[in-house]
């Protein structure tokens, strides 16, 4: 049983106790699968002809791109359907932000604490002070924001942002975005893009464009043949 004493001390204790290495490993996974429920983000980048994006993401360009305006409360769906009043992340504002990319390496021996704290002792259990458990829950929030936000430097050229869910929940969050524009691949099979045409049509999405290299030897786009809309 936990003792209501100050968290910085508990933390001191944990630290001290004798470690049973047989069983290092299992908790070791059992934090990391933990952490992989609770942690969602979505990936984004301002260059729509971000070069790396592209070989990485999208196949070596054999894939496709979506464009979203998000300035245009269009392109934002939830909350406009039925469903959308039994989501648990409807009230929680969804935020953008910067990765930071950096070689110093990120410990997250606490994060990985408190992670396996929270999952043996729930807050109704009385096995840890309620001081203790909103300590923790606080910390693991903003633990969360830096693992989510922080990439090798060696990724730097990728540019990326990241939405971050605000709450901590397991069960998976549905954010509904419409793309204004598509941008299909240099190497995308044509069969595939057909279908991507197809399924942009049927959304609604006005502008699906070809990716090209232009003139000055950069990535540029230009509008589909009008025979892709065919199938």
């Amino acid at each position: 049983m936990v003792t209501s004493q100050n968290p910085d001390v508990l933390i001191r204790e944990m630290f001290n106790k004798p470690v049973d290495f047989s069983m290092v490993k299992e908790q070791l996974i059992k934090v990391r699968n933990s952490m992989q429920q609770k942690m969602f983000s979505i990936c984004f980048c301002e260059d729509e002809y971000n070069e790396t994006l592209w070989l990485k993401y999208a196949g070596n360009y054999s894939g496709f791109v979506q464009i979203y305006d998000l300035e245009n409360p269009d392109t934002f769906m939830c909350g406009k359907s039925k469903e959308c009043f039994n989501c648990i992340a409807a009230k929680d504002p969804l935020y953008f932000y910067p990765i930071y990319y950096s070689d110093k390496r990120y410990d997250a021996t606490n994060f990985a604490l408190g992670t396996l704290l929270i999952d043996n002792f729930p807050k109704n259990s009385g096995a840890i002070p309620t001081p203790i458990y909103q300590y923790i829950q606080e910390n693991l929030m903003w633990e969360i924001e830096r693992i989510s936000l922080i990439k090798k430097k060696c990724h730097e050229n990728d540019q990326e942002w990241r939405m971050i869910r605000p709450a901590i929940f397991e069960q998976r969050t549905c954010v509904k975005l419409k793309p204004c524009k598509v941008i299909i691949g240099l190497r995308t099979p044509e069969y595939e893009s057909r279908l991507i045409v197809s399924a942009a049509v049927n959304a609604g999405i006005q502008e699906i464009h070809k990716l090209y290299i232009n003139d000055s030897d950069e990535l540029d786009s230009k509008p589909v043949q009008e025979e892709l809309y065919h199938l």
